[in-house]
């Protein structure tokens, strides 16, 4: 389940999607569900245009995964390295995904098929340094879903 998010056409304006899958499958609309034959990493590529021919695109390495993985550590201070926890999904199921300090207060959440933070508030604060909880779930799997831990945060 993929979406384009973060454009808001302006009153009027007509905007064409172009979702392009590794097997040449081509989605044109804003929303594009798509199933991965298997484990692996694979190239994903938006293109957005409008009436007026103006055009931008993007391109991701989406890693699949049957199992979660989800790391213990992370630093997103910007240098390139382990910059976002990120738990390799399948990439067609949904999943809530929860952030908690130690003493409980919830500090992220999403709900989608792709699990990352990136050490940020939902207000897009940068949370301090130290450990925090995480729990992720999910009804939409075959089998009922549930992995927590802790992530320790570094920058």
């Amino acid at each position: 389940f993929f979406q384009a998010a973060y454009y808001t056409p302006e009153a009027g304006e007509t905007i064409q999607y172009k979702w392009t899958f590794p097997d040449g499958t081509i989605v044109n609309d804003s929303v594009a569900l798509y199933t991965f034959p298997e484990e692996g990493y694979y190239e994903i590529f938006l293109v957005l245009s409008n009436d007026s021919g103006c055009a931008d695109s993007i391109r991701r390495i989406i890693p699949v995964s049957r199992e979660l993985l989800a790391p213990n550590v992370f630093s997103p201070n910007g240098d390139g390295l382990n910059d976002y926890f990120e738990v390799i999904t399948p990439g067609d199921y949904l999943y809530n995904f929860r952030i908690f300090t130690r003493t409980g207060t919830q500090v992220y959440f999403t709900q989608s098929s792709r699990i990352v933070w990136d050490g940020r508030t939902i207000g897009g604060r940068e949370v301090p340094v130290g450990v925090y909880y995480y729990l992720i779930e999910s009804s939409d799997t075959p089998v009922e879903t549930e992995l927590s831990g802790f992530i320790h945060l570094y920058r």
